[in-house]
């Protein structure tokens, strides 16, 4: 886009053309009358959030909308690309996607990092209002500088909250509900006491408020039944799920269990990013000090139509 022009190729869809009109039409939106875009992975972020749309039965254009499907937006490819990568070992760092230069933003790929990062800042409530008030500064070529000193409070965490987000990535991603409580426990579980905790299954991982000890090991025991899907009719699971359907390699509906440690270096992944199957009985063995956290194998844009919850006995096995 020049000014107020701007051209666009014929994509491979009608989704896509709008999607790329929209994409374009929001870099001439913020040019002229934010006076600039701000640095790559602001423009391009904001660009891609706001060119995520749908037109309901009477014509109306709702943008900044987080899609149900590939089928809903034929090429668009975004949350694939970034999976693909995560599972190949080749996930961007967040600090990477906020330092991109110009000649960086290359490839789709390039565009898929912009817009998750932005998604994310979106809707995430604890960083969200930051991420808003940022417009503020987009003239200024210290935006990302200052946009990474309002996150300072928050900056480890982020980077983490990142890295769980990507690793989870789906359609319809409910950032709210998978929102992680990072507050490091400060109660071991006892070998001679039995502790028990209530996971409910509309959420991602919830923190447990116990911490466990590398080495030794912890015997898992869950009970529940509930609803894991409503379509085309209820499907109800228990802790060991259900194996007609697979999601990131276990059973639907499966009981999760991960440790966080106190502080993750930059080089290695967060364990809310190495999840442990346990299912109704199972044991863990955590390689090192941390907090224990679970949630049901789903997809993070799926837990919106699950009901009920399971009650998860830990035992640490006695020396």
């Amino acid at each position: 886009s020049i000014g107020p022009d701007l051209w666009c190729l014929e994509q491979d869809s009608d989704w896509r053309n709008g999607q790329l009109l929209l994409h374009e039409g929001t870099h001439g939106f913020m040019n002229n009358n934010m006076g600039s875009c701000g640095p790559p992975w602001y423009m391009e972020g904001m660009a891609e959030l706001l060119s995520t749309y749908r037109v309901d039965a009477d014509g109306n254009l709702h943008m900044n909308q987080i899609l149900s499907s590939s089928e809903e937006a034929p090429y668009w490819g975004r949350i694939r690309l970034v999976t693909d990568a995560f599972r190949e070992n080749r996930a961007r760092p967040l600090v990477d996607v906020l330092r991109s230069s110009p000649h960086e933003i290359a490839d789709s790929e390039d565009y898929a990092w912009c817009w998750a990062l932005a998604y994310l800042l979106d809707r995430h409530p604890r960083y969200r209002d930051r991420f808003h008030a940022a417009s503020e500064n987009v003239r200024r070529l210290s935006f990302t500088d200052r946009f990474i000193e309002s996150m300072r409070d928050d900056w480890e965490d982020l980077q983490e909250e990142w890295t769980v987000f990507i690793f989870d990535l789906d359609f319809d991603y409910d950032v709210e509900a998978t929102t992680v409580d990072f507050t490091i426990a400060d109660r071991y579980v006892q070998p001679e006491q039995v502790e028990t905790f209530e996971v409910v299954t509309t959420r991602g991982w919830q923190n447990t408020g116990l911490r466990v000890k590398e080495g030794e090991a912890y015997e898992i025991a869950a009970t529940g039944r509930y609803r894991i899907d409503d379509e085309p009719k209820p499907w109800i699971s228990e802790p060991d799920g259900v194996t007609i359907r697979y999601y990131h390699g276990a059973p639907l509906g499966m009981l999760l269990a991960a440790v966080r440690a106190d502080s993750t270096p930059t080089y290695e992944v967060t364990g809310l990013a190495r999840p442990m199957p346990t299912g109704a009985r199972g044991t863990i063995t955590p390689g090192y000090d941390g907090t224990l956290y679970f949630k049901i194998n789903d997809s993070a844009g799926d837990l919106g139509n699950n009901k009920g919850k399971i009650e998860v006995k830990i035992r640490r096995k006695p020396e």
